[in-house]
């Protein structure tokens, strides 16, 4: 009887190598899993599919300025590699998530998970599952669509009429979304507003 435990492949980049290194060295405890390469940038896709035959892939959507995670899983997407990639990101705003959605086999996941929901949610890509809700233990205000558009413009540096006219909606409605915005995010200030939004995950910081 053969009673050989199949070995899933993993390979971690992370911008911060130590983040790498570490979150290898955990994915790594279990048996059936193991960490073949760790680097703090992306390698070119065919040469590291050359160099190992992966079950997974753990990205950092913040690859510094040459790359980012999804552009890193479309280039593996377009030599036609179907393996699986989990991307990590501090800022999972609603327009990130929606961009993953677009990718076949990317799935996302929130930097501020524990450790072992990190390892659960290895496990149910590698079963072929949805990761699901897994979450951080943190929760965040509740905004509006719209809200959320508006405070995405204002990250961008735009003022309040230019959101106006961008959106096509009055400069007035734009100033009560700001005011309902600035409420919920407990921000006496536009941008102390924006960056609770950042840290909070509900927009992304500028590049």
């Amino acid at each position: 009887m053969n009673t050989a435990q199949t070995v899933a492949r993993i390979a971690v980049f992370d911008d911060h190598l130590a983040f790498a290194e570490s979150l290898g060295l955990v994915l790594s405890m279990p048996d059936d899993l193991v960490v073949v390469e760790c680097a703090d940038r992306t390698p070119d896709p065919a040469e590291l599919l050359a160099r190992h035959p992966l079950d997974l892939i753990v990205c950092d959507q913040h690859l510094g300025s040459s790359t980012d995670g999804i552009s890193f899983v479309k280039s593996l997407r377009e030599i036609n590699s179907d393996v699986p990639v989990v991307l990590l990101t501090a800022y999972g705003s609603p327009g990130l998530r929606a961009e993953i959605a677009q990718v076949p086999n990317l799935h996302y996941l929130s930097k501020a998970t524990p450790v072992r929901a990190v390892v659960a949610a290895v496990r149910s890509v590698l079963a072929g599952l949805p990761i699901g809700e897994v979450s951080p233990t943190r929760t965040g205000p509740k905004l509006r669509q719209r809200e959320l558009d508006v405070l995405e413009r204002l990250g961008t540096g735009m003022r309040a009429a230019d959101i106006a006219t961008d959106l096509g909606i009055s400069l007035h409605t734009v100033r009560d979304h700001i005011k309902s915005v600035l409420v919920a995010l407990d921000a006496s200030s536009q941008l102390e507003a924006v960056l609770n939004a950042q840290r909070l995950g509900l927009i992304e910081p500028p590049i």
